[in-house]
């Protein structure tokens, strides 16, 4: 899971999100209103990203209530990783229900067909 890397230090576009995370603590309204120097020019954020903000805002309440230390900012993202994980267990568990009516279904579908197929072949 993400525990293992949770005293790794921020690395690549990690940055990126951080500076919204810092932005959205300044002003929530804009997200991606400050400058980064990403291509080696200083350049808006809203020009670099590609990502949309809900992460940066779970960062920045992340950070705002427990601090700005890597292995805390990483180990808050377990929260949203176990949530979907459960999501997903209970979906599925939904679609197993559905998947049993639709192969009953399916095969009685089948039943029939090659019964017709073998009274058509009489």
């Amino acid at each position: 899971c993400l525990a293992p890397f949770a005293n790794k230090a921020v690395h690549i576009d990690d940055y990126l999100f951080l500076r919204s995370a810092q932005q959205i603590l300044a002003d929530p309204a804009d997200p991606f209103g400050t400058i980064v120097n990403w291509y080696g020019i200083a350049m808006p954020l809203a020009d670099v990203t590609q990502n949309p903000p809900l992460a940066c805002y779970y960062l920045a309440a992340a950070a705002g209530l427990l601090g700005w230390s890597e292995p805390v900012l990483h180990l808050a993202f377990l929260l949203p990783a176990i949530a979907a994980v459960l999501g997903f267990g209970g979906i599925a568990a939904g679609a197993a229900d559905i998947a049993k009516l639709l192969f009953v279904v399916f095969l009685v579908l089948a039943v029939l067909s090659f019964v017709v197929n073998l009274v058509k072949g009489k």
